[in-house]
């Protein structure tokens, strides 16, 4: 299926409004609600409703990529061995006058009459120590090494689940997904896929992926498990 001419990701919803797929895209959308949702006590379909799932979808997709990124870029995790040798020598019996006279102390501490500047030094060190502690205790984990494969997908997981959560909501019926050869039959997977499609079409490939990983979830909040 060719991919439509769309605006890319990062771009906000005012871009999506304004696509000119925006509307086929929400009549294909409505058919599939209406269809699915025949016989049912539910209200017509509110396209500005729809709309703005749409638009939420790409927002939340976009968010949570760059939160991704954000957090592929830390590397406050690196800090908890060096910082853990910094506290100890600053710690350190030995070190602790050389520390005292790097805070403000005079050079010569153990004559010195000047004892506001050495208590002044003290109580730095003292704050000090407790801020780095305070830094230690929230360096977090390494993250955990990915095994082989393609990376962990949460951008799309977390707009599909979007999708999902309105899907349900809007036809009284539990997302399901059946596919031939990459292509969505039941309804939902249609759904979800007419809007990644929209959104970002290099995300199609794993749609089926996302969808069986919230599909196994939901199963499992059932059931208890």
């Amino acid at each position: 299926m060719r991919a439509p001419d769309v605006p890319p990701a990062g771009r906000g919803g005012e871009a999506l409004s304004a696509s000119a797929n925006l509307e086929p895209l929400l009549d294909r959308l409505e058919t599939l609600i209406t269809a699915t949702a025949a016989g049912k006590s539910f209200r017509p379909v509110d396209r500005q409703v729809l709309m703005s799932i749409v638009v939420e979808a790409a927002l939340i997709y976009d968010g949570t990529r760059y939160l991704a990124d954000e957090a592929s870029r830390c590397t406050f995790h690196e800090l908890g061995e060096p910082l853990a040798r910094v506290i100890e020598s600053l710690k350190h019996d030995a070190n602790r006058d050389s520390v005292f006279v790097a805070l403000g102390a005079p050079a010569t501490l153990a004559l010195s009459p000047d004892q506001r500047a050495v208590e002044e030094a003290v109580a730095r060190y003292d704050v000090l120590l407790g801020d780095l502690d305070k830094i230690a205790r929230a360096v977090p984990e390494p993250p955990a090494k990915r095994g082989p494969g393609r990376p962990a997908r949460k951008d799309l997981l977390a707009l599909v689940a979007h999708l999902a959560n309105y899907w349900e909501r809007a036809t009284g019926e539990c997302i399901t997904q059946l596919w031939s050869k990459d292509e969505p039959i039941s309804s939902a997977a249609q759904f979800i896929h007419a809007v990644v499609l929209f959104i970002d079409p290099q995300g199609l490939r794993s749609v089926p992926e996302m969808m069986e990983q919230i599909i196994k979830a939901r199963r499992a909040a059932i059931s208890g498990n």
